[in-house]
């Protein structure tokens, strides 16, 4: 077996090396709070852990108006648009966010007061949040920039580096202070800013340019109008916790985070995978060469597919090393919010080609009204049923979400591409509704574990009978070269 796995390894073109380390990385890098989950709840309290995971809401949707997300869409638009002059790109980029962070930071300071009573976090967490947001863009354009050409030894380092790193800080600055909400905080900051900072000023070094008319002006036409889509994501990432803080409380928001953050782990994975064959899936649609590219979505989805029940099925077991009892009940969570999480990688599938042609405006409506749709279903079911109406709720949000993507991209392929076709919809949509029914029949086997335990063995077995089928369903990756 291992013979075999470095053979596979050594055959692998490039973009398939790269890929698997990249999605490796991105897990490990914002799969954090998941590893370091059962150190944390069994030293904080569920307000305390709750305290931090509403910072992480706010910084999430405060960081898309500071920083216009320039590591995304636009910036694999831009390595292709201006491939020419990428490390001047990818400095100007670094030099607009600091721009923008600088602006913002002053804003807060005058407003400080303001945003205390909205976020309910304190003024030092607020200065905390904007002061980060000064260097920490860096480290996102370093790594897309890195994951756009493939270079996946470097960024392989940097990230084990910020993981060891923000562990080992946190959890040392969580056990000595009293305040452990806030120290939480502050000292994981504290390591992004150590690194970013290193980036930055290698960005800078390579580049040698803070700003460039051409570049700004791009980069502004093209986020701004997407500003609404990114916003919209992220408050149906977040908004739940946010109004489960303020209706529920925080020890609530502790306890749902904790189910969340289990469930999302799947769209860590589902981002990584996503991130690490956009450029695969860019040099496709340049080419016009559009063969293959469902096929190898269809492996994915599959994949994905089964690790998505795999968390279902075990997710009472998973409940209790993530956190003490207390947290236990957020079990039942945990498996709306992870078939959603499973359709953000449908989503994603549709918005990559959205965005590689540009059609920006379809992706801001489609995002706008279904957060809205979020925010008022939450709105309207959190008072009579609890924190878990949010799972639900999250769970149709998305499923929406992913069925109006899948309309525009649609839509926007065949005008670009007459006669042709990318995804064969009908094979996605069949897998993914095996998916939910299996997934929401698990939850009435939550109390027969070995019933689980079977078909966790049957679901195994059947992926490994059939993985020559998928290895060559896959093959376009597996081939030297591109």
């Amino acid at each position: 077996m291992i013979k075999q796995i470095l053979k596979f390894y050594n055959n692998a073109s490039l973009a398939a090396k790269s890929a698997v380390a990249f999605t490796i990385c991105n897990v490990l890098q914002k799969g954090i709070a998941i590893v370091t989950t059962p150190l944390f709840t069994r030293i904080m309290t569920t307000e305390q852990y709750g305290l931090a995971t509403l910072y992480n809401a706010w910084s999430s949707i405060f960081s898309i108006f500071v920083t216009l997300n320039l590591s995304m869409g636009v910036f694999n638009n831009g390595m292709v648009k201006f491939e020419d002059n990428r490390d001047a790109f990818t400095s100007s980029l670094a030099g607009l966010s600091t721009l923008l962070a600088f602006f913002a930071l002053g804003f807060v300071l005058i407003i400080s007061d303001f945003l205390f009573l909205t976020t309910r976090l304190s003024k030092l967490l607020i200065y905390t949040m904007f002061a980060t947001y000064l260097v920490s863009p860096s480290m996102d354009l370093w790594a897309s920039r890195q994951r756009f050409e493939f270079n996946y030894k470097r960024l392989v380092i940097i990230t084990l580096t910020n993981v060891l790193l923000t562990i080992l800080i946190s959890s040392i600055s969580v056990i000595i202070f009293t305040h452990k909400g806030e120290a939480k905080i502050i000292s994981t900051s504290l390591v992004t800013v150590i690194i970013s900072l290193t980036l930055y000023i290698e960005l800078f070094k390579r580049g040698k340019t803070f700003y460039k008319k051409e570049y700004w002006k791009y980069v502004l036409a093209f986020n701004i109008p997407l500003i609404p889509h990114y916003l919209s994501s992220i408050l149906l990432n977040q908004a739940d916790r946010i109004m489960i803080a303020r209706y529920c409380g925080d020890s609530w928001t502790g306890i749902y985070n904790v189910a969340y953050g289990l469930a999302m782990s799947l769209y860590l994975v589902c981002s990584a995978v996503g991130n690490a064959f956009i450029p695969w899936l860019y040099r496709r649609l340049k080419a016009r060469c559009f063969d293959d590219v469902s096929t190898t979505y269809e492996f994915l989805i599959i994949i994905i597919g089964v690790i998505a029940l795999i968390i279902i099925i075990f997710a009472p077991e998973l409940m209790i090393i993530m956190a003490p009892q207390e947290y236990y009940q957020g079990v039942w969570a945990i498996p709306p919010i992870t078939l959603g999480a499973f359709l953000l990688f449908v989503y994603q599938m549709f918005s990559n080609v959205e965005i590689y042609y540009e059609k920006n405006r379809f992706i801001a409506i489609a995002s706008t009204s279904i957060a809205i749709l979020n925010i008022i279903l939450n709105y309207i079911f959190i008072k009579p049923y609890g924190y878990i109406a949010c799972a639900y709720t999250t769970f149709f949000c998305y499923f929406i979400f992913a069925g109006i993507h899948n309309i525009f991209a649609n839509y926007i392929f065949k005008q670009e591409n007459p006669g042709k076709k990318l995804y064969n919809i009908k094979n996605i949509w069949t897998i993914y509704g095996i998916v939910i029914i299996l997934g929401l029949s698990s939850m009435a086997l939550y109390q027969y574990r070995i019933f689980r335990y079977l078909i966790v063995l049957g679901l195994i077995a059947l992926m490994f009978y059939n993985r020559k089928r998928f290895i060559s369903k896959f093959a376009v990756l597996l081939e030297k070269g591109e």
